[in-house]
């Protein structure tokens, strides 16, 4: 995970990507593709010649699940506004210190398992 306010080039405010789909957040939308955990996918075997046309992986194809989510109300940007608040006057953060610790908490357990877990 990677948390930084700082682009040389405008980028969605969230991305996600997982190894069976990604999420992209623009501040207003949340928009997500993904494969249903039960689909069985194929070994992909590397092909030491060069690709047939420039193509990569095999031919299956996947069935996708897309959906989008208007978060309404507050654009994401917000967040920077509530930490000014807090931070120059004081006034109460809306995430607690436990739940900020329950989002660390579930990212560690989704790395269990993974190249990313520690």
């Amino acid at each position: 995970m990677e948390i930084s306010g700082g682009a040389a080039l405008p980028t969605p405010e969230y991305v996600v990507y997982g190894s069976r789909g990604s999420l992209i957040g623009d501040g207003q939308t949340l928009r997500w593709k993904y494969l249903h955990p039960n689909v069985p996918l194929k070994d992909i075997k590397a092909n030491p010649a060069t690709p047939d046309g420039a193509t990569f992986g095999n031919d299956e194809v996947l069935q996708w699940k897309e959906d989008s989510y208007a978060l309404g109300g507050d654009k994401t940007d917000v967040v920077w506004d509530y930490f000014y608040e807090a931070y120059r006057n004081h006034k109460p953060y809306p995430i607690t210190s436990d739940q900020a610790a329950e989002v660390v908490r579930v990212l560690e357990e989704a790395k269990i398992g993974t190249e990313f877990a520690q």
